[in-house]
C-alpha cells in the first residue's frame, strides 16, 4: 500500500529521465546500459510532494469518496508515524 512502509513509491512520469530501472533480467549489458543512462540524465531537483502521506490519503478520497474522514485521518496518522521514526 503506498505511503504506509509496504512498498515503495515511483513517479510514474519520470520514468527514463530522473528515474532509471534496471531490466528483470539484470544482463550485464542492460544494467550497464542502465547506468550510463542514469549517469547522462540531467540531475534536477524533483517534487515529491506527490507521493507524500498527505497527498496519497487526499488522492484515495478523491477516488473513494464513501471513505470515512476519520478512517483516512487515521491512515495519514500511521503514514506520518512511520515517517517520523524512520527519521
Amino acid at each position: 500500500m503506498p505511503a504506509c512502509g509496504g512498498g515503495i513509491e515511483i513517479a510514474l512520469p519520470l520514468i527514463g529521465t530522473q528515474v532509471h530501472l534496471f531490466p528483470l533480467s539484470f544482463k550485464h549489458g542492460s544494467v550497464l546500459n542502465t547506468l550510463r543512462q542514469a549517469v547522462r540524465s540531467a540531475d534536477a531537483p524533483v517534487s515529491l510532494s506527490a507521493y507524500e502521506p498527505r497527498a496519497v490519503v487526499e488522492s484515495y478520497l478523491q477516488v473513494d469518496p464513501g471513505r470515512s474522514l476519520v478512517r483516512a485521518s487515521a491512515i495519514y496518522k500511521m503514514a506520518t508515524s512511520e515517517e517520523e521514526e524512520a527519521s
